[in-house]
């Protein structure tokens, strides 16, 4: 079943309120207010930050990994996006978009890449329950920040639908007029970059020194 019509790229409105504390408020961004933190209702890793919109099927993580070093500045966004692919178990992998070079982060020393394309995921254990066809194509945006002199990637990864098979939870959970509005490619990318772009680290304490 297509929910989300590539062909059309509607605009969005996007409430994000002030900027929103994220690992004890060592780091801020501002994250459109529709998407709730997940730690309110479930246990999410220290080093995670989890937000989602159930009625769009979207969500952002923030992700502080250590460095990935065998990943040069320039491609490091498009190691995790294979990561994020593996920790997935994607049956479908596709990069659209990976820039050359990379681009200095818009609020501290360092620098930012950026990768995304498509992933065939199936949620929880349904694959093994209803078979590969019930994977969602989900479009995942992926920005890697390094800090100069850290030992560390700060990952952002937003995941949005492109495609809800009709065998997956996501059909019956989704509200159709939530996820015509936001998941669009042009509201999505928006978003994104609202995301990216706000970032701001406030507390270098949190990272260890390379």
């Amino acid at each position: 079943m297509d929910i989300v019509d590539d062909s059309e790229s509607q605009g969005c409105d996007m409430d994000t309120g002030p900027p929103r504390g994220l690992f004890g408020g060592a780091i801020t961004a501002l994250i459109p207010l529709r998407f709730k933190d997940v730690s309110q209702f479930r246990q999410v890793p220290d080093n995670q930050e989890v937000f989602v919109d159930a009625d769009a099927d979207q969500s952002f993580i923030i992700e502080i990994v250590e460095k990935a070093s065998e990943a040069s500045d320039m491609d490091a966004a498009k190691f995790h996006f294979h990561s994020i692919a593996h920790d997935n178990e994607a049956t479908e992998t596709i990069i659209e978009s990976a820039p050359d070079g990379n681009s200095l982060a818009p609020n501290f020393n360092g620098t930012r890449s950026i990768c995304i394309g498509r992933q065939r995921v199936s949620k929880y254990n349904e694959k093994e329950r209803r078979g590969v066809q019930s994977g969602n194509i989900i479009r995942v945006y992926v920005s890697c920040f390094r800090l100069t002199d850290v030992a560390t990637d700060i990952v952002i990864s937003f995941n949005s639908p492109v495609q809800i098979s009709n065998d997956s939870s996501s059909a019956r959970a989704v509200v159709a007029e939530s996820v015509a509005v936001h998941a669009t490619p042009d509201a999505a990318a928006n978003e994104f970059s609202l995301v990216t772009n706000s970032f701001f680290i406030r507390d270098m304490t949190l990272f260890q020194p390379e």
